[in-house]
């Protein structure tokens, strides 16, 4: 599944969408039954990280 993931960040229409809403975040939150909210934190965490460097 990481391979179909990988895909859609790498296709232009499909990042217009991602930007608006994270649907991998939201499949993620659903599996691993967490907050939405906590994983939507560490990605935009892990991305400042990125930004910064």
């Amino acid at each position: 599944m990481a391979e179909e993931v990988h895909a859609l960040y790498a296709d232009k229409y499909e990042t217009q969408i991602l930007r608006k809403f994270d649907f991998v975040a939201w499949v993620e939150a659903k599996i691993f039954e967490v907050p939405l909210s906590d994983i939507l934190k560490r990605e935009h965490a892990s991305k400042s990280k990125w930004q910064r460097k």
